[in-house]
C-alpha cells in the first residue's frame, strides 16, 4: 500500500498544536512548500540543460509569530537524526552557518533567513514540520528553504518575485549548507502548478507548465530508504567532471554540445569523463522529447525515455545502487508499467515509475517482495502534481475562529 501522508490542513493543525505546546501561545502565520519528484532530466540542471519535475503532495510547513524583540527561536518537529531540535538567533547580528554537526540541519534555515532581503527583520518564534522524507531525493531541503522564505514573506509583508525567491533559496543552500545544487529543486518547490509538470530551462530560467492529462496513468514513487548525502564528494566530483569537459570543448556548459560533437572530441577525455558528459548530452535531449510525448499523450514514448534515462544514470553517470536497480527492474517487468527510473541526485533515494493506476496495488506487492533481500522495506507514494509555495495562515484555528 502507498503511504498515507497528512493533507496540508492536517499537517498545519498538527504543527499548530506543537507550536502552542512549545511556546505557550497561538501562532499567527503559516506557510508551506512541497517536495518534488523529477520525472526526467537528471544532473542536467547544473549543466544548463532542461529538467521536468512535478511538485508532490508532501509538504514542509513553517508556523510562527513575530516577537517584540530581536530574538529568533526555531524548533523542529522533524527527526533530523540530531540530538538538538532547536536553536536561537539574534536578528540584529550577521548570521553565520553553524559548525556544530548537531546543528547541520539548521543551516538550511539560517541560510534562508540570511538571504531574505529585509533590512530590519523582526524577531520571531517558529515551529517547522515536514512530511517530505529526508535524504530520499524528493527535495526535502529545497522544500524547507522555500517554506521558510514564504513564511518570512508573510511575516514581514515583503513579497519577492518567485524566480528571485527560488534563486535566493538556492544561494542559501550553496553558502550555508555547502551543497552546490542546481536550480531545479528550488524552482519546483516555489513555482509548480497543480496538475502540471514543470519544464525548466536551467539556462534562461524559463518555466513552461506541461499538463499531465492521462486519466489512466500515475507516477508511483518508491523510496528505497537508502539515504544519500549530496554534500559528499561523489556529487561534487561529477559536477566538476562536466565542467572540465565543457572547458576543454570551449563551451560554457554541456548544453552547447550534441552527441556528434562530443564523440568527435572523445580523444580529449578519459572514459569516465566521456561517459559523464555523454549522459548529460543525451539526457538534455531526452527531456525535450519527454515534453513532446506529454503534449501528444504518448505514454509509451515517455516510459521508454524514462527507461533510457535510468540505464544512463546507472551505467554512464554511475549514481544508482543495487537497491534502486532491483526496484526499477521489478517495476519494468510488471504488466501496465511504461517506464521506471531513479530520481533525484542518486546514491540511493527513490525511483519513479509511470504505470497504469489499475496495476499499482499488484506492482507495490511485487516490488516489496523483490526488496526482501535488503534489510529495509521500501515506502511508496502516489504523485499527483501540486502547487508550489503557499501562505496557509487561513488554515490556522485562530484565523478560522475570527471568520
Amino acid at each position: 500500500m502507498t503511504e498515507k501522508l497528512p493533507s496540508l490542513p492536517e499537517l498545519v493543525r498538527e504543527t499548530e498544536a506543537r507550536f502552542e505546546a512549545q511556546f505557550g501561545y497561538l501562532s499567527r502565520v503559516a506557510a508551506a512548500s512541497p517536495g518534488r519528484v523529477n520525472v526526467i532530466g537528471e544532473h542536467t540542471d547544473y549543466n544548463q540543460g532542461f529538467v521536468l519535475p512535478a511538485a508532490m503532495p508532501m509538504w514542509s510547513v513553517v508556523l510562527g509569530k513575530s516577537r517584540a524583540d530581536a530574538n529568533i527561536r526555531v524548533f523542529t518537529c522533524v527527526d533530523t537524526g540530531s540530538p538538538l531540535n532547536s536553536f536561537e538567533l539574534d536578528s540584529r547580528q550577521k548570521l553565520q552557518m553553524f559548525t556544530d554537526p548537531s546543528l547541520k540541519w539548521a543551516n538550511y534555515i539560517v541560510g534562508t533567513i540570511a538571504k531574505f532581503p529585509c533590512e530590519s527583520l523582526p524577531g520571531f518564534d517558529c515551529v517547522i514540520n515536514s512530511s517530505v522524507p529526508l535524504g530520499a531525493g524528493l527535495s526535502s531541503s529545497a522544500s524547507l528553504e522555500a517554506a521558510v522564505f514564504t513564511f518570512l514573506e508573510a511575516l514581514t509583508g515583503k513579497q519577492v518575485d518567485k524566480i528571485t525567491k527560488a534563486l535566493l533559496c538556492q544561494k542559501a543552500e550553496h553558502d550555508f549548507a555547502n551543497v552546490p545544487c542546481g536550480i531545479m529543486d528550488q524552482f519546483a518547490s516555489v513555482l509548480s502548478q497543480e496538475g502540471h509538470l514543470m519544464l525548466l530551462d536551467c539556462r534562461s530560467e524559463q518555466v513552461t507548465d506541461v499538463p499531465f492529462n492521462s486519466s489512466s496513468h500515475v507516477f508511483l514513487v518508491a523510496d528505497s530508504r537508502v539515504k544519500h548525502q549530496l554534500g559528499d564528494g561523489a556529487y561534487r566530483q561529477r559536477r566538476a567532471m562536466c565542467e572540465a569537459v565543457a572547458h576543454k570543448l570551449g563551451v560554457s556548459s554541456l548544453r552547447d554540445v550534441d552527441e556528434q560533437q562530443l564523440r568527435s572530441k572523445s580523444h580529449l577525455f578519459d572514459q569516465i569523463h566521456f561517459n559523464r558528459a555523454l549522459h548529460v548530452v543525451r539526457e538534455i535531449e531526452r527531456t525535450q522529447q519527454a515534453v513532446k510525448a506529454l503534449q501528444e499523450s504518448d505514454i509509451a514514448l515517455l516510459g521508454r525515455l524514462m527507461n533510457e534515462s535510468h540505464d544512463s544514470l546507472r551505467d554512464l553517470y554511475e549514481v544508482s545502487c543495487e537497491e534502486i536497480d532491483v526496484l526499477v527492474s521489478t517495476a519494468r517487468d510488471w504488466p501496465g508499467v511504461s517506464g521506471s527510473r531513479i530520481t533525484g541526485g542518486g546514491f540511493g533515494g527513490c525511483c519513479v515509475t509511470l504505470a497504469e493506476e489499475s496495476c499499482v496495488d499488484g506492482l507495490i506487492h511485487k516490488m516489496t517482495e523483490a526488496f526482501q533481500k535488503f534489510a529495509k522495506k521500501p515506502k511508496f507514494y502516489l504523485c499527483s502534481p501540486e502547487n508550489g509555495s503557499v501562505v496557509c495562515s487561513d488554515l490556522l484555528s485562530l484565523h478560522q475562529a475570527v471568520q
